[in-house]
């Protein structure tokens, strides 16, 4: 019997990764189906696609649509129960679906659930793990607000629940992810259950990070906005149909953060984190290899600093309560 589990992958010129992707994929034993849709590669990603002979992986050519109507397609194309999402770079975990369907087979008003991912480099250099939390949290109540946790990769979905709100909304050329997080919780509640789910390629050229830093602003803006606009009882403007206009023009023109500095900012949160849960040697570990990644930036220097000190600081606390207690059961 095949697993109750689809992959909806999109790919676009991703030659060099979605061997890898769709082997992690394939790996998974709830995995029922993984639906492959190319938007007109020309560097031969088709072709290895289909190198695999696994009957569960299915190849449609959708050229020039968009990722968000290629996901739709998928959404459509399949009939299995739950939908989960990879990118062509990416890579799935082993172990999370057993956990995530689970959950959401005994919690019938839930229509997803997500998890941790965790941050890497091209060389394989581990950046970090989001979001900073260890705790379960019902997500829903965020996302209707327009708050997002965590990555839509680590989303374990209803696919009856994708078919509700229409899947993935065109207009969004970025951040369409984060629109589909907020409408999703209008279907029904959202849970997060700590535990890796997903693992994320930071670079240059995956399809989430080439957008400009000014079209990202505009479109998670925007995807914001219309969740407010449905917070208030309204009927978002993009559902009403109005006219919208796309990220201006000069947005294309700005260069987008560098992977060093997305990567060192993760980092420098975490560092923050990893001190607050009293965790210093990994929050001072975090603190330098985020000033490796920008050395030339003062505050990574002063964070490095102060958390350093602070855990310093935190070591002695610990080791002055721990030898008072000593003294005390002696007495």
């Amino acid at each position: 019997m095949p697993g109750p589990v689809c992959i909806l992958m999109a790919c676009k010129n991703a030659a060099d990764t979605i061997d890898a992707s769709i082997n992690s994929v394939l790996a998974l034993p709830e995995v029922g189906q993984l639906i492959v849709i190319d938007d007109g590669s020309t560097d031969g990603s088709q072709d290895i696609v289909q190198g695999f002979t696994d009957s569960r992986v299915l190849l449609i050519s959708n050229e020039g649509v968009g990722q968000s109507a290629a996901l739709n397609t998928g959404t459509r194309t399949t009939q299995l129960p739950y939908i989960a999402r990879c990118d062509a770079d990416d890579l799935l975990v082993t172990g999370r679906f057993a956990k995530q369907i689970a959950f959401l087979e005994n919690h019938p008003d839930f229509v997803a659930v997500a998890g941790h991912y965790r941050v890497f480099l091209e060389n394989g250099f581990d950046v970090s793990v989001s979001p900073l939390t260890d705790q379960e949290e019902d997500l829903t109540e965020a996302l209707l607000e327009g708050r997002e946790r965590t990555h839509l990769g680590t989303f374990l979905i209803r696919r009856d629940a994708l078919l509700e709100i229409g899947g993935l909304r065109d207009f969004f050329i970025s951040s369409q992810d984060l629109d589909l997080q907020y409408r999703l919780a209008q279907a029904g509640r959202i849970m997060f259950l700590p535990g890796l789910a997903y693992e994320y390629l930071l670079r240059g050229s995956s399809i989430s990070h080439s957008a400009s830093d000014a079209r990202r602003r505009y479109y998670s803006g925007k995807a914001r906005e219309f969740a407010q606009q449905r917070l208030a009882g309204k009927t978002d403007d993009l559902d009403k149909g109005e006219a919208l206009p796309f990220a201006p023009v000069e947005g294309d023109a700005v260069a987008h953060m560098s992977v060093d500095a997305r990567a060192s900012g993760l980092m420098e949160a975490e560092a923050w984190w990893q001190l607050s849960q009293q965790r210093y040697g990994l929050a001072v570990k975090k603190a330098f290899w985020a000033l490796a990644y920008q050395p030339k930036r003062a505050r990574k220097w002063r964070a490095l600093f102060l958390i350093t000190m602070k855990s310093v600081g935190g070591l002695f606390s610990s080791a002055q309560r721990s030898s008072k207690s000593e003294q005390d059961n002696a007495g």
